[in-house]
């Protein structure tokens, strides 16, 4: 059907989502070929696509992204699941985007792990026995912490663990306990 209507849109949003929903069921092997088939065709289907009308899709997409450890562009694309969702009315828009935000965190929370370990690894200690924190690690971690600020309502047990790790891995032990209080 698709190889004769490349362009129908909604039998390429259903591929990529049994595509994405086959690469999260153990019975089926080969996770990261599903996954790497539903971003195809996610993107395929999502060309050229309101956001607002479909935000769930690409939020699907920046989960994706995040499980095949593309973590900007699961970003990305879950800033733009954010907009999409920001732009409709209603309890569940709001919750849509909750969650697209969470996933946007999480990408961007791992982007700030790889930048502050390699810190981590590289630097000197400061006085005190802390690496001190580079420009990019935080403003990533500004970025993360944003994202999980703005979901806490709607995923609170999630959002208020990363904050918490996101200080601890600052080095700042004293906002680690505030956080989980």
């Amino acid at each position: 059907l698709l190889d004769a209507n490349p362009d129908l849109r909604d039998a390429r949003l259903l591929l990529a989502e049994c595509s994405l929903a086959m690469a999260r069921d153990p019975q089926y092997g080969r996770t990261q070929l599903h996954l790497l088939d539903a971003v195809r065709n996610f993107e395929l289907g999502l060309a050229g696509a309101d956001d607002a009308e479909r935000a769930r899709e690409r939020r699907l997409l920046a989960e994706c992204h995040y499980e095949l450890g593309q973590f900007e562009e699961g970003s990305d694309a879950a800033r733009r699941a954010a907009e999409g969702f920001a732009a409709q009315k209603g309890s569940d828009a709001q919750v849509g985007y909750a969650t697209a935000r969470l996933v946007g965190a999480r990408c961007d929370y791992r982007r700030f792990v790889a930048v502050r370990q390699a810190e981590l690894d590289a630097g000197q200690p400061d006085r005190t026995g802390v690496v001190p924190v580079g420009s990019e690690a935080a403003a990533l971690a500004t970025v993360a912490a944003a994202g999980f600020a703005e979901a806490r309502l709607d995923h609170p047990g999630e959002a208020i663990t990363q904050l918490a790790a996101i200080q601890m891995w600052l080095g700042r032990s004293g906002e680690v306990v505030r956080e989980y209080e």
